[in-house]
C-alpha cells in the first residue's frame, strides 16, 4: 500500500463524512453529536458534514441503519420527543 493510500484508510477510521442531510439531520438535532465541520466536496460541491468516530456515532448510525430511509416528519418527531 503506498503512503497515499494509508492517508486515506486512515482518514476513514478517524472520520466520517455524512453527505445526507437527513442522517446528518438525525445525528445532530435528533442525537446531539456534534460535527467537525461543514464543508463542501471540491468535486462536485455537494455539501457534507464531518464527524470524529466515536462510540456515540457508531451507536446512532447503527440506529438510524436500521430505520431504513426515516422521514423527515419522523425525525422531526423524534427531535420533539428529546
Amino acid at each position: 500500500m503506498n503512503m497515499k493510500n494509508d492517508w486515506f484508510v486512515k482518514k476513514k477510521e478517524r472520520f466520517y463524512f455524512c453527505y445526507s442531510e437527513k442522517q446528518a439531520y438525525f445525528l445532530i438535532e435528533v442525537k446531539g453529536i456534534t460535527f467537525i465541520t461543514e464543508a463542501l466536496r471540491t468535486s462536485d460541491s455537494k455539501k457534507f458534514y464531518l464527524f470524529e468516530r466515536t462510540e456515540q456515532l457508531e451507536a446512532a448510525l447503527k440506529e438510524y441503519r436500521k430505520m431504513k430511509s426515516p422521514r423527515w416528519e419522523n425525525l422531526k418527531e423524534m427531535k420533539n420527543k428529546k
